[in-house]
């Protein structure tokens, strides 16, 4: 409601910029996209454009977002490899947070033009690595939101099954005779003041069930998951590491690029995150909450990485490292469909 608030203010105030970003997941026919086909875009406008391709680097053409206010990406494709994820969420914090978007329709020269959007981004729960990375830099561009069934209350007209044209129709058409009043109602909402910022106007929402699964399927752990498999399988860790007293062992980073993709259970999906040593030291550098498992120094003109074992990781073998942790204190092998097709 507030949110919806403050993107109408915007509209007719006229200020030409973008908005926090919309992420909305849930089990198929719960009514994702009928909330935004009936209820969003009616509010802000009632005109859509289908930004997928264009924010996922398909296409260098998107004349349709200009004339557009409500931008949407409703259940794209999930990405198989990180830079394509990456691209995609740099894409949506240049759509938050840009004062002005390039615009290019083909056959014409392209312009940066300061444009009014907001961007909703729609998937099912079984399609979660088509969102983008959770970085810290997109926590406060983005509201994350679980849509669940529900049952209209005694006295309203009842949720049409969407297999039922007729009825469709006539719910949407009672829809949209109310809208004014629902309108109204949004338009005076007075917004808690302890969930308003000063920077995008509101707090930003994560559902805390949809947070935690988002996280295991982030770079953060999938880069984890990569490098302890490799390093501490008992095979891997029994030849090639010498662990020191406080359970570190130190890795030359080309030696540990090269012992990753030795690793045959991992070498593919290795390949497809890490271009080369250097991309795999950065990647180290951004492993967010497992950051304590890592050190980094410099010697002789070397890259040194020291690395912990973490026995709560899948295949990773006790004696290499920390005795096991409660099953909570960390996911294990992350579940999301691309990482499953990479590693098998």
């Amino acid at each position: 409601m507030a949110h919806l608030k403050f993107s109408r203010r915007c509209l007719r105030e006229g200020l030409r910029m973008g908005g926090m970003a919309t992420l909305i997941t849930g089990e198929p026919g719960v009514g994702k996209t009928f909330l935004i086909d009936c209820i969003v875009k009616p509010s802000l406008g009632n005109r859509s454009a289908n930004v997928y391709s264009f924010l996922t680097g398909q296409t260098p053409f998107n004349k349709e977002m200009v004339g557009s206010e409500v931008h949407v990406i409703d259940d794209g494709n999930p990405f198989n490899d990180r830079d394509a994820r990456r691209q995609f969420t740099n894409a949506i914090k240049q759509s938050v947070a840009s004062a002005g978007i390039y615009c290019h329709a083909k056959g014409l020269d392209g312009v940066t033009l300061p444009l009014y959007r907001r961007l909703f981004v729609v998937t099912n729960t079984d399609s979660l690595d088509a969102m983008p990375e959770m970085e810290q830099s997109l926590m406060d561009k983005v509201f994350l939101f679980k849509a669940n069934k529900f049952k209209m209350p005694d006295g309203l007209m009842p949720l049409p099954p969407l297999n039922d044209t007729k009825k469709v129709k006539t719910f949407q058409a009672k829809l949209a005779e109310e809208m004014p009043y629902f309108l109204w109602r949004v338009d005076n909402y007075e917004v808690p003041e302890e969930i308003q910022t000063e920077r995008f106007g509101l707090k930003a929402y994560k559902n805390p069930e949809l947070w935690k699964e988002l996280e295991v399927i982030g770079p953060g752990y999938e880069v984890h998951y990569l490098v302890q498999t490799a390093l501490f399988s008992p095979r891997m860790f029994s030849k090639n590491l010498e662990r020191r007293r406080d359970g570190f062992v130190e890795v030359e980073l080309n030696a540990l690029y090269d012992l990753v993709l030795a690793d045959r259970a991992v070498s593919e999906r290795a390949k497809g995150l890490f271009r080369n040593a250097r991309a795999l030291g950065n990647a180290l550098g951004h492993v967010g909450r497992f950051r304590r498992y890592y050190r980094r120094r410099k010697s002789h003109g070397q890259v040194l990485w020291s690395v912990k074992a973490d026995s709560t990781v899948a295949r990773v073998t006790e004696t290499a490292g920390e005795s096991p942790e409660s099953p909570e204190s960390h996911p294990r092998k992350p579940q999301c469909r691309s990482y499953e097709n990479a590693v098998g």
